[in-house]
């Protein structure tokens, strides 16, 4: 797993693969050099007070000393603004906000530019953070979601199996990653097909150096806990 080792927007997306072009597409805040440079391509930040709240976070960044983070937007199917998943560099810190009324088991990042290709392709590719699945999503594989973690929640089952059976588990390739397949694998393998990718790392660092064919070639059904 690549740990932060600049403190830039642009050497941080180099290490993952990434472009600015990627993290357009997601809507995502960049803070470059203590202002933010892309506001204009952000409208989930014109909603009330999230702006503030940006706008709050970045002068105590800046008290901090860091003047380079990411504010990568979680956004519901309705595109109605759920929180941040923030990325602040310099000190390999990751900072987040939850709206009010929303937590971390209902909501999924990317779900608000997947659920269409989810649907057409009758397939999900499910990961952990938020940056696996933008490496995904802008490497070929348009239905994938981020569950912020290792939670698989019933919240999630429910939104995903209104969409599609088939749902493939790309979680990271360590214990706390299998154990979770396996655990979702045990709750739900009875109602629709999951499957898993078998790449032992981040899915972001696989694409890094394979192709989408590749990933597909590792994706195995599940037979039960190893």
């Amino acid at each position: 797993m690549n740990h932060i080792t600049s403190g830039t927007v642009k050497n941080y997306l180099d290490t993952k693969g990434l472009t600015y072009a990627h993290i357009d597409y997601f809507e995502g805040l960049r803070l470059e050099n203590g202002r933010f440079t892309n506001y204009d391509l952000c409208p989930w930040i014109k909603e009330r007070g999230v702006y503030h709240l940006c706008k709050f976070k970045k002068e105590k960044y800046a008290r901090e000393g860091v003047k380079e983070a990411l504010f990568m937007p979680i956004l519901g199917i309705d595109r109605s603004f759920q929180g941040l998943s923030i990325r602040v560099f310099n000190n390999q810190k990751h900072d987040s906000y939850l709206k009010e009324g929303v937590s971390k088991p209902t909501c999924m990042f990317g779900i608000d530019k997947a659920y269409k290709a989810i649907a057409k392709l009758n397939r999900v590719f499910v990961v952990e953070g938020a940056y696996d699945c933008v490496a995904m999503a802008c490497k070929g594989f348009p239905n994938t979601v981020s569950i912020l973690g290792t939670n698989f929640s019933p919240s999630h089952f429910v939104a995903l199996s209104s969409l599609t059976n088939n749902i493939v588990m790309c979680l990271d390739g360590d214990k706390a990653g299998l154990s979770a397949i396996y655990d979702m694998w045990k709750l739900y393998h009875t109602k629709v097909n999951i499957y898993r990718v078998n790449i032992n790392t981040d899915p972001d660092e696989f694409l890094k150096d394979h192709t989408a064919t590749e990933l597909m070639s590792k994706v195995e059904v599940i037979k039960g806990r190893k």
